[in-house]
């Protein structure tokens, strides 16, 4: 895990917590990570088990597990 996950992670759990969010109201709250780097963590993170993904309509909605 890169410190940058590690920090977004940690970010997630203290932010959201169980609540679902995008990868666009991440970036936007996160504030200093771009997109790619947001959809490249949900992308690693989801596989893992660590994050859940449900799509809603042309959205997918993350929250942890």
């Amino acid at each position: 895990m890169t410190e940058k996950e590690r920090q977004l992670w940690e970010y997630v759990l203290s932010a959201y917590g169980t609540e679902e969010f995008t990868t666009k109201r991440m970036e936007k709250d996160f504030g200093n990570a771009a997109y790619a780097t947001i959809r490249a963590f949900v992308m690693k993170f989801a596989p893992m088990g660590l994050l859940k993904a449900r799509k809603a309509g042309n959205k997918v909605l993350y929250r942890t597990i």
